[in-house]
Parts: structure tokens; sequence; C-alpha cells
């Protein structure tokens, strides 16, 4: 590869830098398969050209390591080291300060920030996981379920659901969308519906707890409540022992969080979710925007 120069001293006037390198046949092969899996986001832009073609980078540059003058940058998720070598040592120690003063600024992330890069980065995991488990066995049962866990619309956005969707509509498979994206009559086992009625019911138990009840107590309350009022001896025991073992397992539910990005922001999804007004609970999917820092 190589670097096409630029005036270093124009380039310092400049918070975003565009840096140029040239790639042969082989090497634009490489790029283009990096460019496809690569999350665009970056102060700057890495371009790399080829006679007729130019692939963009999005990505930042801090200086690289040693006494070599080099740049590092981040291409899906792979670090990649780009030589200078038509700078003054003096140039060169004036762009890598405000590389690392820079960096140093960006390092002080908000606590928004670190959820939001560490939910999307656990989506992805999460995401890729299942692709190669469809890959390898083509089983359709694995696109439904990343469909079904997803509290939000983001799966199907995911390039491997789309494609998967668009062969179900080619096969006529209309049974597979039936499964994905409709509830089957009565159905109660939906992990996110069963989710959702055992933090409610969790939230019943504590108030009864809060009101001066002992777990019992509250449990033989809940169980008034469902038409379980008339039991005694061996079946109001085993009533009350599911009761308090559902309670504990309540307790141990965690909401589970999506990242949707947009152009303008990211749209943080929580399901299942309880917010308390003025005393009230409300339960189901919580959502807020974080505005996209320009």
């Amino acid at each position: 590869m190589e670097k096409q120069k630029n005036g270093i001293g124009e380039l310092l006037k400049y918070e975003h830098f565009n840096l140029k390198i040239g790639a042969d046949a082989a090497g634009m092969e490489h790029f283009l398969e990096a460019h496809g899996q690569h999350i665009q986001k970056g102060l700057d832009t890495l371009s790399v050209e080829a006679p007729g073609f130019c692939l963009d980078f999005k990505t930042t540059f801090t200086p690289g390591r040693g006494a070599v003058q080099s740049l590092s940058c981040a291409l899906a998720g792979k670090v990649y080291t780009v030589t200078l070598g038509d700078m003054t040592p003096e140039d060169w120690r004036a762009f890598a300060d405000k590389l690392t003063a820079r960096k140093r600024t960006m390092a002080a992330k908000t606590a928004v920030d670190k959820h939001i890069e560490k939910t999307l980065r656990q989506q992805r995991v999460a995401s890729e996981k299942a692709r190669l488990a469809y890959e390898e066995s083509g089983d359709p049962q694995i696109v439904i379920g990343f469909i079904k866990r997803s509290p939000s619309g983001a799966a199907i956005k995911e390039t491997w659901v789309s494609e998967a969707i668009q062969n179900w509509k080619r096969d006529d498979r209309e049974d597979l969308f039936k499964q994905a994206f409709e509830p089957r009559r009565g159905e109660r086992s939906k992990p996110n519906t069963r989710a959702l009625e055992n933090m409610m019911f969790e939230n019943r138990i504590d108030n009864h707890r809060k009101a001066g009840k002992t777990l019992e107590g509250a449990c033989i309350a809940e169980a008034q409540r469902t038409g379980g009022g008339n039991l005694t001896g061996d079946k109001l025991f085993k009533k009350l022992t599911a009761l308090k073992n559902k309670y504990h397992r309540a307790r141990r539910i965690e909401p589970e969080i999506t990242i949707e990005e947009t152009p303008e922001s990211y749209i943080e999804s929580a399901f299942p979710a309880k917010i308390e007004v003025l005393g009230h609970a409300y339960f189901g999917r919580w959502q807020i925007k974080h505005p996209k820092n320009k």
C-alpha cells in the first residue's frame, strides 16, 4: 500500500482527518470484504483507492506504537497500521500529540455512552452466534427463536435474518411466518409474556410485604386473589410452596436491553420493565432516545 502525500501543516488545522492509501487487486479484494463487515463509525476517514475504485472507512486514527511514524485504526474489528514516511520528526511529534490529546478526550465517555457500546456489542455477539448456527444447520427455528427473543424490531434488520425471511417468502412458507410473528391462540408460555407476568406478580407480593405481611401471608393473599382461598391441608401447602418458588424466580428477572441505531439517535428499549410514578407501578416496554453527539 502506498500513502498519498498530504501536507501535515494543513492537516493540523482540522479535527478530522482523511488518509488515502493505494491498494493492488489482491489488497482491494481484502478491503472489499472488510468493508462489508465494518461499522462506519469514527472521527476520521481511511480511503482505500485502486484505479477507478475507492472505499471509504469511517474510523479513528491514533498514533502507532514505537518510534516509527505510523497510524493505527480499527477496520471491521481488526487493527491496521499505516506507516507514514514523509514527515519531519517535528511534524510527526505535533501530529501525534494532537491525536493523543483527542484520544484522551474521547476516553472520557459518559455512562450512557459505555452502556450503549456494551449493549450493541452484546447484540452483535448474539446475532453472530445465531447466524453461525443457522448457516451450519439451516434450521428455520434458529431464525424464529432469534426473532422471538428480541424485544424490538431490530432482529429483522439483521442481514442474515432478512435473507432467511425472503427465502420463506419465495418458498411460500407461511407456516414459518406465523411461528415467527404471530402468537398462537392462548399462548401464555411465550418467554417475554411470562417474564412480564412474573414481574407483575413479584410487585404484588412486595406490596403485601411492605404492608406488613410475611412472605407466606403475601402468598396466601395472592392465592385468594386467584381463586385458591378455599384450599386447605396439603393442597394449600403445595400452592403456597409453588407461589414462594415463583416469587424467588421472579426476583431474578432482569429486563432485556436492546439498542437500535438511527442516523439521529440510539433508541434504547427494555422489556419487561417496571416504572414507578407517584407510587403507582407501570409495566411493559420502556424506551428512550439518546441523541447522537454531532
